[in-house]
């Protein structure tokens, strides 16, 4: 005759017995993400780190995945805030992704804001990385006005009047025009020879852009364009103020 009693344990603070249940139907229990709020400047991503959100929303950081003993098919996801940039690093690992603007080995960055860069591990020191990424650095410019000129200064120039902008596919343009509401800041394609003033496109095909037409500092213009080719940036009033956007 087969034994049906149950093991139990009783709680006599509670006065109450327990025994294991089985539960039906699962056949796979995943953890909860975690998310994790970065403020410095790096962060060594570790084994803890598994299945979580790493949100740097406040200032640049540098993220550095290395050698560990990582669970195969785990997953981790970077997010980037407003207007910073965040930099995954690979030391001692292997990082693949099929994006074609990811062209410098080991290092990606976010393309745009509240970026996500998601990480999933397909075996021993081997990463897959999808998501908004690029190989480059942002590039991030305060405008001002002098004599029917733009005037720009960050990421390498200073105090420069109409400069001509390089930039590849994918990478983040920040522009905060401090040239007040007579200056209203625009982007447009085609070639600077033939610019035009007037508004630009809010939501074009060829970029994804935010506050096209900006006028106010606090309202950022952010760029990154999705195609290669020519365009250009002018005042929305004044023809002298404009320069060529080379997107390669």
């Amino acid at each position: 005759m087969p034994n049906r009693f149950l093991e139990v344990e009783y709680d006599p603070a509670q006065f109450k017995l327990y025994a294991a249940r089985k539960i039906e139907g699962v056949t796979k229990v995943l953890p909860t993400p975690e998310f994790k709020t970065i403020s410095d400047a790096a962060y060594s991503i570790t084994t803890d780190d598994e299945e979580s959100y790493l949100i740097a929303d406040t200032v640049d950081t540098t993220f550095t995945l290395s050698s560990g003993s990582f669970r195969k098919g785990s997953q981790i996801t970077l997010v980037s805030g407003a207007s910073n940039q965040i930099t995954l690093v690979a030391s001692g690992v292997n990082l693949f992704s099929s994006s074609s603007n990811t062209s410098t080995t080991g290092t990606y960055r976010n393309t745009f804001a509240y970026s996500k860069v998601n990480l999933f591990n397909i075996s021993t020191d081997k990463w897959v990385v999808v998501g908004d990424i690029t190989a480059d650095a942002l590039e991030s410019y305060v405008v001002t006005h002098d004599s029917g000129d733009y005037i720009f200064n960050g990421s390498g120039l200073t105090d420069q009047a109409n400069p001509n902008l390089t930039l590849s596919a994918g990478q983040l343009l920040i522009i905060e025009n401090q040239s007040g509401s007579s200056h209203p800041f625009v982007i447009k394609k085609g070639n600077v020879s033939g610019a035009t003033t007037g508004a630009g496109l809010t939501n074009p095909g060829w970029a994804r852009i935010d506050n096209n037409n900006t006028a106010v500092a606090a309202d950022k213009l952010m760029v990154s364009f999705k195609e290669t080719g020519d365009y250009y940036y002018i005042c929305q009033n004044h023809s002298s103020m404009k320069g060529s956007i080379t997107v390669q």
